[in-house]
């Protein structure tokens, strides 16, 4: 069986949750999941960990009770973070907070496997991407297509 590496947001504190759900598995952060406000880590940090530690399935996971998306809906000051703003274009759009972890987790998707992992498939093990929103408060876990 493969490693599991999930990529989530430090402020939902999903580790537990998804423990529960997934067993023992990698975490990496960024504030909201949104890896592409730290795109420079992220590309940097990101393959080599993946590599040396042998990871085959990354999670990405958006929890509907983030706090920066509940900080959105609400219409919140911004606490100056990057990934603020990306929420704030998607909840310019949308006012579910399902609808728009599931926008973060597609657009967060595409960034992964277009500019840090694109050879994802070809690796050896390859690496496969998986989209989730999450509600730890209410115990569900939903799969992103």
């Amino acid at each position: 069986m493969g490693k599991k590496l999930f990529l989530i947001c430090p402020f939902s504190r999903l580790e537990g949750f998804l423990q529960s759900h997934y067993g023992e598995v990698y975490f990496m952060t960024a504030p909201a999941a949104v890896f592409s406000a730290v795109a420079a880590e992220t590309q940097e940090y990101l393959p080599d960990f993946v590599q040396a530690e042998g990871i085959t399935d990354i999670y990405l996971v958006s929890d509907a009770g983030c706090p920066f998306i509940e900080a959105a809906i609400e219409r919140e000051p911004s606490q100056g973070l990057a990934c603020e703003e990306t929420i704030s274009r998607i909840s310019g759009k949308e006012t579910s907070p399902f609808e728009i972890a599931r926008q973060l987790v597609i657009q967060q998707l595409a960034f992964l496997a277009e500019r840090v992992l694109p050879d994802g498939e070809k690796r050896i093990p390859p690496v496969h991407f998986h989209g989730l929103v999450s509600y730890r408060a209410e115990n569900l876990i939903s799969t992103v297509a």
